[in-house]
């Protein structure tokens, strides 16, 4: 069941983002996606927060270690949301780890600054899995800096 739904998750990372999000909502199914602040510098961390309000179980993918929790972002670019842009870690050729997390619980993660390697509004894109429907949906952060 677990490869399944490692096979969907990335399935959708690689054909399901070739479409840009731009009028993705901000809470998908009750999907509250926060990042701690709205603005950093490249020496900070970003703090994100998960929160599931959907009453039913998501699964998350993490590339490699539970350190890498696989998500995407875009950036602010003459008023509109760029195409999806990825992290250096997402390319690693190593396994993606499913984690299953309930309804109610809110999940912590932390991204350097500087891996977004340049100052700019950006948001961030974590692609979550229904366990009981094998849908995914794509939580989105509120805007932030970076200077």
């Amino acid at each position: 069941m677990k490869i399944f739904f490692a096979m969907i998750l990335a399935w959708l990372l690689v054909f399901g983002c070739e479409k840009n999000p731009a009028s993705l909502s901000p809470s998908p199914a009750k999907l509250i996606l926060t990042t701690d602040r709205n603005s950093y510098s490249q020496k900070d961390s970003v703090h994100i927060t998960l929160k599931n309000l959907s009453g039913r179980n998501i699964i998350l993918g993490y590339r490699c270690s539970f350190e890498n929790l696989e998500m995407y972002y875009q950036k602010r670019v003459d008023n509109a949301w760029s195409k999806n842009l990825w992290f250096d870690y997402l390319s690693w050729k190593c396994p993606t780890i499913m984690k299953e997390y309930k309804s109610g619980v809110a999940v912590r993660h932390s991204i350097s600054a500087s891996e977004f390697k340049t100052s700019g509004t950006f948001r961030l894109l974590v692609p979550c899995s229904f366990s009981a429907t094998d849908s995914t949906v794509v939580a989105v952060s509120n805007p932030f800096e970076i200077h």
